[in-house]
C-alpha cells in the first residue's frame, strides 16, 4: 500500500527536479562580448569609458598593473565591454556599442586575465546608484579640430592623484609617445612624478583628438584652460 508519506516524498522529488531543470534552462549559454576588428581607437576609448562608468562594472584588471592590462586598446576595450555585457544582459544590456561589439561563444580569457562569463550575472546595487544602466550612447564625435568646445585646453594630473597610479600611467604613456622632454636633462624634466605625468598625459591628450575622455586616465586626469607650460618647458597644444 502506498502511504501518504511515500506520495509526499515523490511529489517533493518531482518538484525539485523540475526546479533544477528550469534553472538550467534559464541560465542560458555562456557568451562573451568583444570589440570588432577594425574599430577605431576613438570608439574603443569611448566604449571603455562608458562600460567602466556603469554601476558595479569592475575595470580594475585593465588598469596599469592589473591582470588584464595591455597596450592593446582593443583588448582592454573587449574586457570592459564584456564585463558590462555579462553584468547587465539579464536586464536588457546588449553588446552593440554603436555597432562596434560582437558576441562570441568562446572564452577570450588569456592566462591570469579572466573574462567574466556569468550568464546569470545581475547588477549589484550600490548606494546612490541605479542597477539599471542608461542606454548605450552613440560613440562621441569630436567637434571640428578635435576640441570639445571653444578655447584652448590641456590635460594634467589631478593635484591629489595617487603618485603610484601616476607613475604606472607615466610608464605606460612613455611606451607610446615621445617623452624625451621629461627625461633627465630635458626641458621639462622635474623630480615630481606628478609634473612629468602631466606632460605625458597632455601629449597623449593632444595627439589622440583632444576629447575629454582622452584625459580620463582612470580618473587621475584633469582638463584645464590654463597653459601649464613654464620656462623652456612647453606643453603640446
Amino acid at each position: 500500500m502506498v502511504t501518504k508519506l511515500t506520495i509526499s516524498l515523490l511529489l517533493l522529488q518531482l518538484s525539485t527536479t523540475a526546479f533544477c531543470d528550469a534553472g538550467s534552462q534559464n541560465a542560458g549559454p555562456i557568451l562573451f562580448c568583444v570589440a570588432r576588428g577594425g574599430t577605431s581607437d576613438q570608439s574603443l576609448s569611448a566604449n571603455i569609458d562608458y562600460a567602466c562608468n556603469q554601476a558595479s562594472v569592475n575595470c580594475q584588471p585593465i588598469q596599469p598593473g592589473g591582470a588584464c592590462f595591455t597596450n592593446a586598446l582593443k583588448t582592454r576595450a573587449s574586457f570592459a565591454m564584456n564585463a558590462y555585457y555579462n553584468l547587465y544582459r539579464s536586464l536588457g544590456g546588449t553588446c552593440d556599442f554603436s555597432g562596434s561589439g560582437q558576441v562570441i561563444n568562446f572564452d577570450p580569457s588569456n592566462g591570469s586575465c579572466q573574462f567574466s562569463s556569468g550568464s546569470k550575472a545581475a547588477p549589484i546595487n550600490t548606494p546612490g546608484s541605479s542597477a539599471t544602466p542608461t542606454p548605450i550612447p552613440k560613440t562621441p564625435k569630436p567637434s571640428p579640430g578635435g576640441d570639445n568646445g571653444p578655447g584652448l585646453k590641456w590635460c594634467i594630473a589631478k593635484p591629489h592623484a595617487d603618485i603610484q597610479a601616476l607613475q604606472k600611467i607615466l610608464d605606460w604613456l612613455c611606451g607610446m609617445i615621445e617623452c624625451q622632454a621629461i627625461q633627465p636633462g630635458g626641458a621639462c624634466y622635474d623630480e615630481s612624478v606628478r609634473s612629468r605625468a602631466s606632460f605625458a598625459m597632455n601629449s597623449y591628450y593632444q595627439t589622440k583628438g583632444r576629447n575629454d575622455y582622452n584625459c580620463d586616465f582612470s580618473g587621475t586626469g584633469l582638463i584645464t584652460t590654463v597653459d601649464p607650460s613654464h620656462g623652456r618647458c612647453r606643453y603640446l597644444l
